[in-house]
């Protein structure tokens, strides 16, 4: 079974290598490079999650999905789209409406950012901020109920925008457990690796 790990907007796909290594080496894990899909195509929500779903359905046998923000509002979509492959589903600090105030201030944001800020990252500020209007309509909430895996929802307890979602998921996936992580903001993989390892291990094992 391969685990497959997802990060979020603004991070790369290392930001999972501290959260692997305390994870240890008793899982098949991939953790996926996002933006190796950016190249040569139209940037949009849709390219980005059918090349996402392509990929998956390539792996043979049945996957867990473990993604942060961006990552996981595709492992979402893709766990309402195949439930017959995704045997667990790990969620942290993801939105389920898109707050379309959120995007557009974040989109400001980015727009002032030079681009050296994301070259890093191996992708251009226009890249990203075109991903992000497409993404504005994105509306997962009425779907929820349809989730029947195993589900863990996860948000940091400085998340504060992320908290509202954090509740609909654990209220409305039947399947579904919650953990808060202590002094982690929005991204828990960066803030607490350990922790968030440990919560994993106990997810995947129990």
């Amino acid at each position: 079974m391969k685990y497959i790990f997802l990060h979020g907007l603004g991070q790369g796909y290392q930001m999972w290598n501290p959260v692997l290594s305390y994870l240890g080496k008793n899982y098949d894990v991939e953790s996926l490079d996002l933006y190796e899909w950016f190249s040569g195509k139209q940037i949009s929500w849709l390219g980005l999650y059918s090349s996402f779903e392509a990929y998956c359905n390539n792996v043979e046998g049945p996957i867990v999905l473990c993604g942060l923000s961006l990552g996981g509002m595709l492992a979402l979509q893709y766990t309402l789209h195949h439930p017959e492959k995704v045997v667990s589903l790990v969620l942290i600090g993801v939105q389920v409406t898109m707050p379309k105030l959120l995007l557009k201030i974040q989109n400001i944001i980015f727009s002032c950012m030079p681009n050296s800020a994301f070259k890093s990252l191996g992708v251009s500020k226009k890249q990203i901020i075109t991903l992000t209007k497409s993404m504005m309509n994105l509306d997962f909430c009425d779907e929820l109920e349809k989730i029947r895996c195993r589900t863990l929802a996860i948000v940091g307890t400085k998340d504060k925008a992320n908290k509202k979602a954090f509740l609909c998921i654990r209220e409305k996936i039947q399947n579904c457990a919650g953990c808060i992580i202590p002094v982690a903001g929005h991204e828990v993989n960066r803030d607490s690796p350990e922790v968030l390892a440990e919560t994993l291990k106990m997810f995947f094992e129990s």
